[in-house]
Parts: C-alpha cells; structure tokens; sequence
C-alpha cells in the first residue's frame, strides 16, 4: 500500500511502500482512488511516479471518477510503459461503503490478452466476497 500522506497508512499493519513507483515495482495489479484527474496524473506521472519506468504486464485498476478528456491520456501512457491501465468507476456513497456494497463498473477488455474476469476475481481473491459487486460493461 502507499498514501500520499504516510502517516494514514502506518497503523495499519500491512507493508508500506515508499512511492508509487515502489509499490508498483512490487506488485501486478495497482488500484488507485483519487480525488479526481489531476491527483491521478500526479501519482502516474513525475520523477517517483507510476509512469518513471518499464512496468510491462503491470495492471493499473483506476477507481477515480476522472474527467472523460483525460482518460485517452492515461491509456496511452500506461501503453508507453508496458502497462494496462483500466477505469473502472466506483459507484455507491458513505452507506454502501461502509456495508461493503460499493459497485465497480469494468470496461470492456481492451485486447484479446486481458482475462474478462480480472476484476470479479481480484476483488473476491483478495478482499472477500462483500467487498463490491463488479458490472461489466459490456455484452
């Protein structure tokens, strides 16, 4: 895990990565929520960043509600950099939240190399079955 303010991340009893770049070098598939396109560029792109390196086979799940003429952006620099970057908008509030009930919308595979289920099975691997329930977009 990393937050930009590391002191929200320390009781938390799980490893803590030092930069974005860190963290990325030590796991497939990053997910990251932010508070809209501008602090999404700012965690993939600088000299610490997401997007300073090769990350090929690298996964980037972005759960940010990012302003639509920027998205085009981002695909294509995660593509610069060997990696695969995915929106997937989280919809739900506070409530649903905190029940675990958010829902994460999931585009369409972007090729035919990305397993369809990534999401379904990330999210009910790792985090349990109550975490979110996963739409995809797609027929």
């Amino acid at each position: 895990m990393w937050n930009r303010t590391p002191s929200k991340a320390k009781d938390l009893g799980i490893p803590v990565a030092t930069s974005p770049k860190d963290l990325f070098g030590r796991v497939d598939i990053v997910i990251i929520n932010l508070f809209d396109s501008d602090a999404v560029d700012s965690v993939l792109s600088g000299p610490e960043r997401v997007f300073s390196g090769s990350f090929a086979g690298k996964i980037i799940v972005d759960t940010t509600t990012n302003h639509f003429g920027r998205l085009s952006e981002f695909y294509a620099r995660a593509r610069e950099h060997g990696a695969t970057y995915l929106e997937c908008p989280l919809l739900g509030s506070v409530v649903p939240a905190s029940q675990g009930k958010l829902t994460i919308l999931r585009p369409p595979p972007l090729n035919t190399d990305e397993h369809p289920g990534i999401m379904g099975s990330m999210v009910h691997d790792r985090a349990g079955p109550r975490t979110c329930t996963v739409r995809h977009c797609f027929p």
